[in-house]
């Protein structure tokens, strides 16, 4: 018959086996994001699948496919890029009118197209279609730069300019809304106040991310990279909030005085 353990050494044991438990969980999580980052889930059949893999990188290509726009519309088969011209520099959404296999598309902030593949930066990351009707944003720089196509099939796509509302310092309305910002600050705040989803995309040639996903009252503050052309994505449509947004006024420069020669006195 065996000794019965005491309760120091049972709640040592326990311990033990909680610390190799987060170690274990860790240590699973950190080969999971290493092994399976292009593991993903398929949007239009819920389907997992290494996709990034299949669809080879064509930035990494010495001499890629380019696919040509015919009017409004571009499409193509597999992977390649599409050359945006400087015409290129107000907000473009993306809607895909076939998509035959996981679509994604990243962007250069200016054209790396000239330099050895080796050499090239990876794009920034725009988003995917992954089903008819699916829309993205692009924010072209206003420069020679490429539009990166990320796919195993067929595709084709509807490029739309985007009509957006210029904002200098302060905006309020309620709704959907496309803000564009030229300027110098890199902050705003954003605020709603209602009820209602409060969704905000910051959209640029340099970064592509939803920093608010909140309901009903909001007071945040969003900062983001400097660029010629920033875009803010505003989804609330779905109660009866008004939203504000105030940018940032910039720091002036530090003012310094001489003293007079009754002050040195």
């Amino acid at each position: 018959m065996s000794a019965p353990v005491s309760a120091a050494a049972g709640r040592s044991i326990r311990f033990f086996s909680i610390v190799v438990w987060i170690a274990g969980t860790i240590t699973a999580m950190v080969l999971a994001s290493v092994m399976l980052s292009d593991y993903l889930i398929n949007p239009r059949t819920g389907e997992l699948g290494f996709y990034g893999a299949e669809a080879r990188n064509p930035w990494s290509d010495e001499s890629p496919q380019r696919f040509e726009r015919d009017g409004s519309v571009w499409r193509g088969s597999g992977s390649g890029y599409i050359e945006l011209t400087a015409a290129d520099d107000e907000p473009i959404e993306l809607t895909a009118t076939r998509i035959d296999a996981f679509t994604t598309f990243r962007i250069w902030p200016s054209s790396q197209i000239d330099v050895p593949a080796a050499d090239r930066r990876l794009p920034l990351a725009l988003g995917y279609l992954g089903d008819a009707g699916d829309t993205t944003l692009v924010v072209p720089p206003g420069e020679r730069t490429q539009l990166w196509v990320q796919s195993t099939g067929d595709w084709e796509f509807a490029a739309r300019r985007i009509t957006s509302t210029p904002i200098e310092d302060t905006l309020s309305g309620s709704g959907n809304a496309y803000l564009a910002y030229r300027g110098d600050a890199l902050s705003a705040r954003f605020e709603h106040h209602g009820t209602g989803i409060f969704f905000v995309s910051l959209v640029s040639v340099r970064e592509n991310e939803r920093p608010i996903i909140e309901t009903d009252e909001v007071d945040s503050r969003v900062s983001w990279d400097e660029a010629p052309l920033v875009v803010f994505v505003i989804e609330a449509d779905t109660g009866d909030g008004e939203w504000t947004v105030t940018i940032d006024e910039l720091a002036g420069p530090t003012q310094t005085t001489t003293p007079t020669e009754q002050e040195q006195e």
